[in-house]
């Protein structure tokens, strides 16, 4: 895997978990004494003790040679223990599978010691802890945790060379890392014991003030232990527990500990109070508001703490129905959305809904909560801002939440500590399965190649296509190595896989070979044209100095094999433009050594899908462009076998005048990731020229089959930035902002025409077949394939009818958020299919239907199907079905607020309230819904728990960190 073994102490070892694994940049990097500020006790950046340390791109010495060595030995050891029970009648089943787990692991130490003596010897056992915790072997895992903490010695040679104080850490990391394990597996309690005794390990040296904030952030991580796995009573009231006692004084308590704190009982708990004696629901919900005023109302006695929990207690009030008490704490809150009126309030919806509610508020609980890494409560700086939504080590975007073929929730993400390349759960009750081992990763949906580090040095399948009715599918694999502290891809290939044919596809192969062949005629063409000229680099034994001469074409050919043969980078600049190629050559000026080589790399930037079954990857092969530059494309055609066995591949042209990388700007919203729209025949690329741009269009089978120069926009945007069919089209906004128009340009016909013009108009979004367009006074709807007006109806009121027009208003910010393709019946009787849309304007949500098909008479109609207030920024949505209707994200407050938070709405589809969630984190949320049937036994169909039951689950990421679900029906 590339490691680079050195010579490791003890101080060594330190330095990993320091700067990897637990401490934050405080602590690391600050220049006085360290030990006042062991386990963050800077109260600027309070977090829970320890957390995990994310580098932000920043490379240690040797953080990441405990993750190779874990992934080496998971791989190395068998799957399973097996012992014959012949050769020794007398021993117990578990004696001989322990020896025999035994054996395996020492014959594993042997062969790797005999590679990397020194990194065997400090971190074997540490790295074999892990191993038996990914593969879900707690008393082996938990044992060699607690040895490795016991066998820390300060006054040993090693611990030595350590500060005072960083033995006594290190232990107090390994316990916690035990403490992790337990939570992560749902044993809390044997969690909180972990957390407390390291708290008192670690207590052991250090100032007072020290020693209090370990104590407060050891009592976080115990509250934060009952706040996943199932979310039922003794979750509720043993996680309120806990955070009593963390906020127990709130003179001390930091206002990010506070609001984590209200946090777990408003969202994670939702619901659910910790009085032992009610028995209803209705009575449960009233209790577990005013349980949560009453927290509220002790902990706003604290000035400092009204900043954020204002608007937690405003919540509260609203959903009691108290509109007065909830504006009058609205009117402290700094946000500039808070208001839409002087006489509303913005949480006008939940206050209507609790006052005609018959029953009770409609709280939708959490049924069960998973995180796999330590909470992180502080949001102060920006960058532990970012990483309050992480969830592993590395994860999709989008996550890809789904239920596999086995039947667990999984998605784009995989653990290094532990080694779970794969992390499986059980969808009713959110419990970690190891269902693989070694663990295994399922293609992900986004390429992970996107970023590079020792973690992709292990393979990640990414699924470029599937189509389930022919049973095909495609995925892209990529094998990078590490070599000088460089990273590269070794090998590139896409693999078919279906009922007739298994193949891989080396791109790697077949790029650099055609990739030759392209540099060698350009480089050929502008020399012969005199737009090249060549140079060598000479030295002069009179002078003692390099200088340049002519070089023949002849001789670069020679250069530029060598290259190639070698592996070495071969781009055109490198060999015929820039400074004279030394690579491989000894320079006496160069004081004899051999210059560095960079390695031939490819390295993904996207990948989008349209048409009926054509794949385009964008890639970068050359290192002289922005590594996010496309300089190379690869057209896969997914029809048939004989067709994928054929890329067509487009480099950029290079030379005098030309251009040096591929722009997409009409990438069709069926990219992989995001939301599926209207299916393009075509897609289109632009490359810079002056101030025109030219837009090179190609069809489903990759070949050019439009080059037109298209003037930018005021933005200096290239104007056709959607696709429908074989149309690209685009806003054009003329520089002083009065007139506007929408451009289209028909590939299939070769032509070209205007709709009409545009008063101001001010944005334009694509949802399907439809194409909105904001302007100052209204929002114009048009037929994305005929450019012509789209009539709007209501549902709520059949003969209203609007001609083209529709929200005759200036409106601030419009969007599709969300669609689905549907089947509706007629009046006729006849199937029709629908698009679905979830469109928000400002504040209001929109649930749009429209046939797919126009009729005969010309643009089918827009209908308005549901029209819902949420009076605040809509973030994002979810359509799940006709039964269940839709969710929203909603928040209320700055992008910059540092108690940035959501909240969910379920809607039914006529627009009801069916259901409320507080105070999620920021998103995306990655919602996934899905109907489950309900666990099966031996007999008989469990009904007794509502975990185990048949109906609509929804499945989302928290903004806190974990994974959750909901049941919706």
């Amino acid at each position: 895997m590339g490691i680079n073994e050195k010579d490791f102490c003890g101080k060594e070892i330190f330095s990993y978990f320091a700067n990897e694994r637990f401490i934050t940049e405080d602590v690391v990097q600050r220049k006085d004494n360290p030990s006042e500020h062991i386990g963050n006790v800077n109260r600027e950046t309070i977090r829970s003790l320890p957390v995990k340390y994310c580098s932000n791109g920043e490379t240690f010495s040797n953080h990441w040679h405990l993750v190779a060595l874990v992934h080496t030995i998971d791989l190395m050891l068998p799957v399973s223990f097996k012992h014959d029970s012949c050769s020794s009648p007398d021993i117990s089943d578990d004696v001989a599978i322990s020896r025999a787990r035994q054996t395996a692991v020492i014959k594993v130490k042997i062969a790797l010691k005999a590679r990397y003596p020194k990194l065997v010897e400090h971190l074997f056992d540490t790295a074999l802890a892990y191993v038996w915790w990914g593969r879900g072997q707690l008393p082996q895992a938990s044992q060699m945790l607690y040895q490795a903490a016991k066998n820390i010695d300060p006054l040993s040679a090693d611990m030595k060379k350590m500060k005072s104080f960083e033995p006594y850490l290190l232990k107090a990391m390994y316990l916690n890392e035990a403490g992790l394990m337990y939570s992560m597996f749902g044993d809390p309690r044997a969690a909180a014991k972990c957390y407390h005794h390291a708290a008192d390990v670690s207590c052991s040296t250090g100032s007072l003030e020290s020693q209090e904030w370990l104590v407060l952030q050891s009592l976080i991580l115990t509250a934060a232990a009952w706040d996943q796995g199932l979310m039922d009573k003794k979750s509720a009231v043993n996680s309120c527990s806990g955070w009593n006692a963390v906020t127990a004084s709130p003179k001390d308590c930091p206002l990010e500990v506070a609001c984590a704190a209200m946090d777990a009982f408003l969202c994670f708990h939702a619901g659910m109070s910790t009085d032992p004696c009610i028995k209803s629901r209705e009575d449960e919900i009233r209790a577990w508001l005013y349980e949560a005023k009453a927290k509220l109302e002790n902990l706003l006695k604290i000035p400092s703490m009204s900043q954020s929990l204002n608007l937690h207690y405003a919540f509260v009030l609203a959903m009691l129905g108290l509109e007065s008490e909830s504006l009058h704490v609205l009117r402290r809150f700094p946000a500039r959305q808070i208001w839409d009126s002087t006489r509303s309030s913005v949480l006008q919806p939940l206050i209507d809904v609790s006052r005609t509610q018959t029953t009770c508020f409609p709280v939708l609980s959490m049924l069960w909560r998973r995180q796999c890494s330590y909470p992180i409560v502080s949001k102060k700086n920006s960058f532990y801002y970012i990483c309050v939504n992480v969830l592993a080590d590395r994860q999709g975007e989008p996550l890809n939440l789904h239920i596999n073929d086995e039947g667990y929730l999984t998605g784009d993400l995989y653990l290094n500590l532990p080694s779970m390349r794969g992390l499986h759960l059980d969808p009713y009750n959110g419990s970690v399965c190891i269902v693989h081992t070694p663990s295994i990763s399922e293609p992900w949906q986004q390429s992970p190649c996107k970023h590079y580090g020792i973690e992709e040095l292990l393979p990640m399948p990414c699924c470029i296509y599937s189509d389930t009715k022919r049973h095909v599918s495609a995925n892209l694999v990529t094998v990078q190595q590490l070599e000088r502290n460089c990273y590269f891809n070794q090998s590139f290939y896409v693999q078919w896989k279906s009922p007739e044919h298994f193949h891989h596809l080396n791109l790697r192969k077949i790029i650099r070979q055609r990739l030759k062949e392209h540099i060698l005629k350009q480089a050929r063409e502008c020399y012969d044209n005199g737009e090249l000229t060549l140079k060598k680099l000479v030295y002069d034994d009179s002078k003692g100095r390099d200088h340049c001469e002519k070089s023949s074409f002849e001789e670069k050919k020679k250069k530029f094999d060598e290259h190639y043969e070698r592996g070495w980078d071969f781009s055109y600049s490198h060999i015929f433009q820039d400074y004279p190629c030394i690579c491989g050559e000894r320079i006496k000026a160069k004081l004899n050594k051999y210059p560095v080589k960079a390695k031939f790399d490819i390295r993904l930037n996207n990948v989008a899908r349209y048409g009926k079954a054509t794949v385009v990857l964008m890639l970068n092969v050359s290192h002289k462009n922005w590594i996010q530059s496309n300089d190379t494309l690869v057209f896969l055609d997914m029809s048939s076998f004989e067709a994928f066995c054929k890329p067509v591949i487009h480099f950029v042209e290079h030379g005098k005048g030309t251009a040096r990388v591929f722009e997409p700007t009409t990438i069709p919203s069926t990219v992989y990731g995001g939301p599926s729209h209207q299916d393009v025949n075509v897609i289109g690329f632009v490359t810079p020229d002056g101030r025109n741009t030219v837009v090179t269009v190609f069809d489903e089978f990759g070949t050019v089959v439009k080059t037109s120069s298209e003037a930018r926009n005021a933005n200096n945007s290239c104007i056709l930035t959607h696709g429908v069919g074989s149309t690209l089209f685009g806003l054009v906004i003329d520089k002083d902002e009065e007139m506007g128009r929408i451009e289209a340009l028909d590939v299939k016909k070769n032509t070209r025409w205007n709709s009409v013009d545009l008063f101001q108009p001010k944005e334009m979004v694509v949802g399907h077949n439809t194409i909105f367009v904001q302007t100052l006074t209204a929002l114009v709807l048009l037929d994305a394939p005929t450019l012509l007006q789209t009539d709007v109806t209501f549902s709520n009121a059949k003969d209203e009818v609007s001609d083209g027009q529709w929200l005759n208003k200036e409106l601030q910010a419009i969007n599709v958020l969300a669609s689905k393709k549907i089947t509706r019946l007629d009046l006729s009787g006849k199937e029709v299919e629908l698009y679905r849309i979830i469109f928000t304007a400002d504040t209001k949500v929109y649930l749009l239907d429209r046939p797919c098909q126009n009729s005969d008479e010309g643009p089918s109609h827009l209908n308005v199907v549901t029209e819902v207030d949420v009076r605040g920024i809509v973030t994002e949505a979810c359509y799940i079905s006709e039964e269940v209707g839709f969710v929203v994200t909603v928040t209320l407050n700055e992008k910059a607020d540092s108690c940035y938070r959501e909240h969910l709405y379920w809607y039914s589809n006529h627009g009801d309230l069916r259901g409320f969630l507080p105070f999620l984190g920021k998103g995306p949320h990655h919602f996934y819904s899905v109907h489950l049937c309900g666990k099966e036994t031996d007999t008989e169909m469990v009904t007794d728990t509502q975990t185990d039951t048949q109906g609509w689950y929804l499945y989302f990421t928290d903004g806190h960190g974990a994974i959750c679900c909901t049941k919706l029906l």
